[in-house]
């Protein structure tokens, strides 16, 4: 191939990429859609906490035990390790006034039927109630939680002790 073939050739490669890189400026230009949102990075924070709120999670124990006063008096619970996540083995702790020697915790998930998940609480060395369980990974994503803890008290006739707590899991 000749020289003034060679350059040819390479001038119409070079032509032919400017056409493609003016073209996409054009189409890009024409399709351009401004930015919904200012702060795309705030609005979604936003939106998270909005939706936490609307689920009704009263209880971060990522960050530690949460506590419920009730009639019978404070209740807190506690799952370790931290922060809690789906599919993990979990260890449920909850303290309670004294006069409740065993129990269970119920967890649910708010608006959404899913199979019966107890775990059954006893007496720990450290005087809080404590028993093992899972948390389940749900298919449609949502991480929130409902965790109904009720205690059996030890006196006869006496009523039981419940308090809910609603959370997220991570995952």
């Amino acid at each position: 191939m000749s020289r003034l073939a060679f350059a040819l050739v390479l001038a119409v490669a070079i032509a032919g990429a400017i056409g493609a890189v003016a073209a996409n400026l054009v189409v890009g230009g024409r399709l351009f859609e401004p930015t919904v949102v200012e702060d795309p990075c705030q609005a979604g924070l936003r939106y998270d906490a909005d939706r936490r709120r609307a689920a009704g999670v009263d209880c971060d124990l990522a960050r530690g035990p949460c506590r419920r006063e009730t009639a019978q008096g404070e209740v807190a619970l506690e799952v370790a390790p931290r922060p809690p996540r789906a599919m993990a083995d979990l260890e449920f702790a909850v303290r309670a006034p004294p006069g409740f020697g065993s129990g269970q915790v119920a967890l649910s998930m708010p608006g959404m039927t899913m199979v019966e998940n107890r775990v059954s609480l006893a007496p720990g060395a450290d005087g809080a109630l404590r028993g093992r369980g899972v948390v389940v990974r749900c298919p449609s994503g949502d991480r929130v939680w409902r965790a109904a803890v009720t205690l059996s008290p030890a006196a006869a006739g006496a009523p039981p002790l419940t308090a809910t707590f609603t959370f997220e899991v991570g995952e």
